[in-house]
């Protein structure tokens, strides 16, 4: 006999499937987690099985509910483009959304400013995200994300799209007060102003730890503009990409041609979303406007007349 599925029972398992844990999924479909758990369980009566199995930190998929992940999400992306394909068939006045997942400083800095010649040529409305932790856009946390890392997941196309190069920066006042570090060891005595360590759930965005290991930081911020601020006004020394520094006449290369950090430049999206139209033309743009501007994310001209 073949059993009837409930899909809100199977949707809220693939939400804990993915998040793990009950609180945060019930926040996240903004219901009780007594409704989260009663779905599960109605789910696994209907099918007969166990599909999950509680540890002390966490739930963990069964063998069952690993297979059952696998067609549930079939059936989400199925979904999915055919609410897409209605929309379009239905010529819905609102515009297609693109909601790109990012970090605040590229956001700022260069991302929402380019994003303006794309919107003016294409019918879509536009979401960005600012993130600290890792995006999953197989999971549908975003339709196309911009990261310095290459994410891995199920079903991802991705696209590399260049590089980012991180140096030092600080204010013509910082130097003149604590003097210009001549070395790398000369940094031991000097304060720096970085991201907040039990805050940053990305290993890529440690890139000050990458290149000065033991330093004296005076101040934390999640907001890499915050950060800039502090360093234009004085507070220190920060670590900032080549497209941030260049928006901040107030901050000078330290060590430049010493110390630097390089990372990729990522475009995923989901293979599902990654050729219908919206994603397909946001993707292309962006990925052409960020390899054009190679000398923009890695070059700042001022080095060469960097104080020594």
């Amino acid at each position: 006999m073949t059993r009837q599925i409930d899909w809100d029972d199977l949707r809220i398992f693939l939400a804990v499937s993915r998040g793990q844990n009950i609180t945060s999924v019930a926040r996240k479909l903004k219901v009780d987690q007594s409704t989260v758990s009663r779905r599960v369980a109605h789910l696994e009566s209907d099918l007969g099985v166990r599909l999950l199995e509680r540890t002390r930190e966490r739930l963990v998929l069964t063998e069952f509910g690993k297979k059952l992940v696998v067609h549930a999400e079939s059936m989400e992306r199925g979904a999915l483009a055919l609410a897409e394909l209605a929309s379009g068939e239905l010529g819905e006045d609102a515009p297609p959304l693109v909601r790109i997942a990012t970090y605040e400083g590229i956001s700022s800095f260069y991302l929402a400013e380019c994003l303006a010649g794309f919107q003016e040529h294409a019918a879509v409305r536009l979401e960005i995200v600012l993130q600290l932790k890792p995006v999953n856009v197989s999971v549908r946390d975003a339709d196309l994300f911009l990261s310095f890392y290459e994410p891995e997941g199920r079903g991802l196309d991705k696209l590399q799209a260049g590089t980012i190069t991180m140096r030092l920066y600080a204010s013509k006042a910082y130097l003149d007060k604590h003097g210009v570090p001549g070395s790398r060891d000369d940094l031991a005595r000097h304060k720096f102003i970085s991201f907040i360590p039990e805050m940053l759930g990305l290993p890529s965005a440690r890139f000050l730890d990458e290149a000065i290991a033991k330093r004296v930081e005076v101040m934390n911020s999640t907001s890499m503009a915050s950060q800039m601020a502090a360093a234009a006004g004085g507070m220190g020394i920060v670590m900032v990409p080549a497209f941030a520094a260049r928006r901040e006449p107030r901050l000078l290369p330290v060590l430049a041609r010493e110390i630097e950090v390089k990372r990729e430049v990522w475009l995923s999206a989901h293979e599902d979303l990654r050729y219908t139209p919206r994603v397909k033309a946001l993707m292309a743009f962006l990925h052409k406007r960020l390899m054009a501007d190679q000398d923009i994310m890695n070059d700042d001209p001022r080095i060469d007349n960097a104080p020594s």
